[in-house]
């Protein structure tokens, strides 16, 4: 007969602990949900992301948890942005279907994070009449040796709806792994 050692440890008593079985059968359910109905992808549920090993959750997988728990999520923006750049603080809060708060988690975007400054620049005729502070090329390398692709400041008005928007995606991503403690199943596609 085998012998479990259990530690006792002081809780305080406004704080509801969830039992270990509970635990692992919700990370059980998320394991499951992951194999039979999460699709691997960079447009879908989860992807793995070049350059790692990990499963990064995306959007898609992060609203299918929320269901999965019957959770919902609101969101609360703080619009920093100043004239020549967009930028946006996020907190996720997920809630019960009861209305508990779980858990929250902030995250911020900004225009000027390289991805969201540059874009492609379309021709000719764009790139002779963008103003030099606002161009660039971007060096890169491939197959047949390496080459500079031109590239154009994005305008802070092209930009502002991506950047909240990307802004809420990381704070619900980040906010549903930690209140499903889905973190040891995937990481997060920042």
């Amino acid at each position: 007969m085998s012998m479990i050692a259990v530690q006792q440890y002081e809780v305080s008593s406004s704080i509801e602990v969830m039992p270990v079985l509970q635990m692992r059968e919700r990370i059980l359910a998320i394991q499951g949900l992951l194999e039979s109905v999460m699709k691997e992808g960079i447009d879908r549920d989860y992807a793995v992301i070049p350059g790692t090993k990990e499963k990064s959750l995306l959007k898609p997988g992060a609203e299918k948890i929320l269901v999965l728990f019957s959770m919902s999520a609101s969101f609360d923006v703080d619009d920093l942005s100043t004239d020549i750049e967009s930028r946006y603080r996020v907190r996720c809060n997920i809630q019960s279907k009861h209305g508990d708060f779980l858990g929250a988690l902030s995250s911020e975007c900004s225009s000027f994070e390289l991805k969201h400054a540059w874009r492609a620049c379309r021709g000719d005729m764009e790139w002779e009449a963008t103003a030099e502070v606002s161009k660039r090329g971007e060096y890169k390398s491939g197959p047949s040796g390496e080459y500079t692709v031109r590239q154009i400041r994005t305008l802070k008005a092209d930009s502002a709806q991506k950047i909240l928007m990307m802004a809420q995606k990381r704070a619900m991503v980040g906010s549903v792994r930690m209140v499903t403690a889905a973190s040891d199943i995937f990481t997060q596609d920042l």
